[in-house]
């Protein structure tokens, strides 16, 4: 259904007003806080999902079968993930009260990354050198020579700034992500992915601690 201009904002946000009057309404917090963001949520939809459904845009996430096949799933999609790009449905995407997109591919490896990161790692101990063997750097030399690494991975140099590093992950991302690539090509496409996103976590975690 069509409706004329100036419509859709009108009901948006009528949707989301008489949400929030049910809310007021309750004497539960969660419900409160639960229906206020259903609110949000609607107020947002009509507005910024409609054009894409209307397009006939279909999921790019790709899933896999009983059999063991990837194959693309083809439910009308909603809108584009907020880093990858890729359309994404309702099925496979996380939604925040803005209605801004991530798809789970994009969150599964973020989750992978925290646990990664929040695993104890041992202690890095250097052995003392030989009598008359050069002495090895330090850690801190290590981690300057991990930065460079990383860098070159992003296609990027010192100085870089949070905004440069953020805009550089997500244009990779977009450029290599596996959903985009041939069949014969996923395997390194998501290789490269896996490098882009472990070089652009790495670079934001030691910018955060040197702030």
């Amino acid at each position: 259904m069509l409706f004329p201009p100036g419509i859709e904002n009108l009901f948006a946000s009528m949707l989301g007003h008489a949400v929030d009057e049910v809310a007021d309404g309750s004497s539960d917090p969660l419900t409160r806080s639960i229906l206020r963001w259903v609110g949000r949520v609607q107020s947002q939809i009509l507005l910024r999902w409609r054009p894409l459904v209307q397009s006939g845009a279909r999921c790019g996430i790709g899933q896999r079968m009983p059999d063991g096949e990837v194959v693309n799933c083809r439910e009308a999609a909603i809108g584009s993930c907020g880093f990858c790009g890729l359309h994404t449905c309702l099925h496979h995407a996380m939604i925040d009260e803005n209605a801004n997109i991530l798809c789970f591919r994009c969150l599964h490896e973020a989750a992978r990354l925290m646990r990664a990161r929040t695993e104890p790692n041992p202690p890095r101990v250097r052995p003392e050198p030989e009598a008359g063997e050069p002495r090895r750097p330090g850690i801190e030399g290590d981690e300057r020579s991990e930065r460079r690494r990383y860098l070159r991975v992003l296609g990027l140099r010192d100085p870089v700034t949070s905004t440069e590093l953020d805009e550089t992950f997500r244009e990779l991302m977009r450029k290599h992500h596996p959903d985009r690539a041939t069949e014969n090509k996923r395997a390194a496409a998501e290789k490269r992915c896996k490098a882009i996103t472990e070089a652009y976590h790495w670079i934001q975690n030691h910018q955060k601690k040197a702030a």
